[in-house]
């Protein structure tokens, strides 16, 4: 039975190839403002401490 080659979505060097830049585009700004909500978040309660 031959076994089919390893398909990855990094090329050999270890980058994001085209598709997978494509398939995270739709996500981006999404996860950027969940990431900066985190952040005010976490920031405030610190803040909130001192």
């Amino acid at each position: 039975m031959p076994t089919s080659p390893h398909s990855t979505y990094y090329d050999r060097r270890l980058r994001q190839g085209p598709a997978l830049v494509r398939a995270r585009r739709p996500y981006l700004v999404k996860n950027a403002v969940t990431g900066l909500g985190l952040l005010a978040v976490v920031g405030s309660i610190y803040w909130y401490t001192l």
